[in-house]
């Protein structure tokens, strides 16, 4: 599995960041040293072009991996990705700081063109652009916050589950407008804004949904093995067990993963944490996996935000 490490040095122009190798200086001899002569002005420029090349640095925790699909499978959701409407191309994919998610685009056939998509869990603006004055507008019953940096066009949304952030560079007014429509109208396609992104045939899906009061939270269980899921809810004054139920899997197969499903109801305004193991329900036996939610519930005692980590 082939993976690239991006090193962003100190040196930033605008809102581009720059990242470059650092230099090996040759070896000098008596008789060069002799023959050259270097100014005062010179060893400035050269002391800042090793600056530049990276000598002081920061590593950046820019991964990129070879495919859409080690991409999704390495962030356990799916990236959103545009549909083919837009003519552009799907050209490079990184995970950064392994909880989000960048697929960038290029147009065949036209230089300077760049697009870049991010997915993240969570509701803030994960842009990476700062400055930008945004103005708001309704797609799709989401608001989308859109504006421009210099010569970047920036945009991002958000279904209360994931958050999503469009960049663009070499494009008219025009052409920007129908990428980020594509965007919205990708993200919110059948109804499944609360799972994520169908992308090439993977279903990586958030295990979690929510309307109004109520929450369902479905995982994955292979009770052949001999463990299944728990919880414990930290305040149940915010949120309240309903009831559960076990699926079968695949009956022709043996062994099979069948689903857990956990229902709960919100009880009272706050923001309160249940914590999911997949452990071996006996003294002394094994946790698998632990996952914690993170559930907020407004002052209507509705939920109005999830996530899960």
């Amino acid at each position: 599995m082939k993976k690239k490490i991006f090193v962003i040095t100190a040196a930033v122009c605008g809102i581009t960041l720059a990242a470059c190798g650092g230099k090996t200086a040759p070896e000098t001899t008596a008789a060069t040293a002799a023959a050259e002569t270097v100014t005062a002005a010179e060893k400035t420029d050269a002391t800042e072009e090793t600056i530049m090349e990276g000598e002081i640095g920061m590593p950046n925790p820019m991964v990129e991996v070879d495919s859409l699909e080690e991409l999704c499978m390495t962030l356990g959701y799916d990236a959103l990705v545009l549909s083919n409407k837009t003519g552009l191309k799907q050209d490079k994919y990184f995970c950064i700081d392994q909880d989000l998610a960048q697929v960038d685009y290029i147009e065949e056939g036209k230089d300077g063109v760049k697009v870049s998509i991010r997915t993240a869990a969570g509701t803030d603006d994960n842009s990476g652009v700062f400055g930008v004055e945004y103005e708001d507008s309704e797609q799709e019953g989401i608001t989308v916050h859109t504006g421009k940096l210099e010569e970047t066009y920036v945009a991002w949304f958000t279904d209360e589950v994931l958050s999503y952030s469009v960049t663009a560079e070499g494009v008219d007014d025009e052409e920007w407008k129908e990428i980020v429509t594509d965007a919205v109208n990708c993200a919110v396609a059948e109804g499944q804004a609360s799972y994520g992104i169908m992308a090439e045939g993977i279903l990586a899906k958030i295990p979690y949904q929510f309307e109004g009061k109520d929450l369902t939270v479905d995982y994955e269980e292979n009770a052949t093995t001999g463990y299944s899921w728990e919880f414990a809810i930290a305040d149940e004054n915010i949120i309240k067990f309903v009831s559960n139920e076990q699926a079968a899997g695949d009956t022709n197969l043996a062994g099979a993963p069948g689903t857990h499903s956990f229902k709960f109801q919100a009880a009272g305004e706050g923001t309160t944490e249940i914590t999911m193991t997949y452990r071996q329900p006996w003294d002394g036996g094994d946790t698998a996996e632990t996952k914690v939610i993170t559930v907020t519930v407004g002052k209507n005692q509705e939920i109005t935000a999830c996530s899960e980590k």
